[in-house]
């Protein structure tokens, strides 16, 4: 009996936004339970590394949501290709301190001192999450230091996280870290979890992707949510449109060679015509 078409695997895009994708492998939850300490612990500062399609922004969105449960409040913040001025008024904003779109940078910094003195006195701890750090602009990094120094001085209650593919992108901040945590692509055994617990999410068997796949799946992926993800659900339209129940690392494989190897998705006229070769 051929596969149905009524379920995927989560695209990256949905991986990134939706917590319900989140798969609790060993590396994970200690990230989310490294993430909650250091908010607890404020003031502070941690540093969260990991290649692209580990899960970094999944897991704090994880992080994100277990901290309310804790009365802790986690602010985050996309650092990805701002200077240092939208870095500052997105802060700003994602605090709820409302700027102005042309809001001067000293204005900027003015709001920022009297949040920080203000959440002294109010007392919930906060935890300031700076992502895709990799990719802001290098004036970003000295803002992002002020911060912490004027939240130390201010003993504000806040600790900072740093999110970035690798530390050395970092530069200066890494010293100010008190907690490092690494994201690891899965390994074959936690591959094959992953794989499991995605395919029920789409109301499939682990069996669908027999031993074979699972091996090649593991081998081509390297592990990585992002491309495991990516690899399966053409896997799946692969073999509906072939009218079988089951993936063999044959299919994954062809694949792989197909698409993979020349470096990311197949276009979309190809997801189109498996589709419509699935029917």
């Amino acid at each position: 009996m051929p596969l149905p078409l009524s379920g995927r695997f989560a695209s990256p895009a949905d991986d990134a936004l939706n917590v319900r994708s989140f798969f609790a492998a060993p590396v994970h939850e200690e990230a989310v339970a490294r993430i909650l300490y250091l908010a607890e612990q404020a003031p502070g500062c941690g540093v969260l590394c990991g290649p692209d399609g580990t899960g970094k922004s999944l897991v704090l969105r994880v992080a994100r949501d277990e901290a309310t449960r804790m009365q802790i409040r986690v602010v985050l913040v996309d650092a990805g290709g701002r200077t240092a001025h939208e870095l500052l008024w997105e802060t700003a904003s994602s605090l709820g301190l409302c700027p102005q779109g042309s809001e001067h940078p000293l204005g900027l910094w003015r709001m920022l001192g009297d949040h920080l003195l203000a959440n002294r006195h109010v007392g919930v701890p906060t935890l300031l999450c700076f992502d895709h750090l990799d990719r802001a602009d290098s004036s970003s990094l000295s803002a992002i230091e002020r911060i912490y120094r004027t939240s130390q001085a201010s003993n504000a209650g806040i600790s900072l996280l740093l999110v970035a593919r690798q530390s050395r992108s970092l530069a200066g901040l890494i010293p100010l870290a008190d907690i490092r945590i690494e994201l690891t692509p899965l390994d074959r055994r936690q591959t094959g979890r992953y794989l499991a617990a995605r395919l029920a999410c789409v109301g499939r068997d682990r069996s669908t992707f027999d031993e074979s796949a699972v091996d090649a799946t593991f081998a081509v992926t390297g592990g990585v949510p992002r491309d495991i993800n990516r690899v399966c659900n053409l896997a799946l339209l692969a073999a509906t449109g072939d009218g079988t129940d089951r993936v063999t690392g044959e299919t994954v494989n062809a694949l792989a060679r197909q698409f993979l190897d020349a470096g990311g998705d197949p276009p979309r006229w190809e997801v189109s015509r498996l589709r419509a070769k699935a029917g």
